[in-house]
């Protein structure tokens, strides 16, 4: 838990994005979500979450995020490790919630307006 609780994967995530290395920024934000899931010690929970990562990983290196995106994911991350800091794995919890779920709305409406495909809307 000390690696998570030190903010060391948020630092070299926005190291990253400081020096335009997106997929290594975006794979330093999938192994902070990674070792929160393995602070659970649950194996059914690490094992959905390995397979949901190793099935999203290359729609989310397709999508461009906006600077505006990658700058709240790092201060998302960076709340949730104070809260952890703090014994308030709750409201953590639910922050990590909120933020995947945020993050993940997003990246899909920024794929629909990037995709060269034409929709009808139905």
């Amino acid at each position: 838990m000390s690696d998570i609780l030190s903010g060391s994967f948020v630092d070299k995530a926005e190291a990253h994005y400081r020096k335009g290395e997106q997929k290594e920024r975006l794979l330093t934000n999938f192994q902070f979500h990674t070792r929160i899931v393995e602070m659970t010690r649950n194996p059914i929970l690490v094992l959905m979450h390995k397979l949901i990562v190793d099935l999203s990983f290359a729609f989310f290196e397709s999508v461009k995020p906006t600077p505006a995106m990658i700058e709240n994911t790092i201060d998302g991350h960076r709340k949730i490790v104070s809260l952890l800091k703090h014994g308030r794995f709750d409201e953590a919890g639910s922050l990590c919630r909120e933020h995947i779920q945020g993050v993940s709305r997003r990246i899909v409406e920024k794929s629909k307006r990037q995709s060269p495909l034409k929709t009808t809307g139905k």
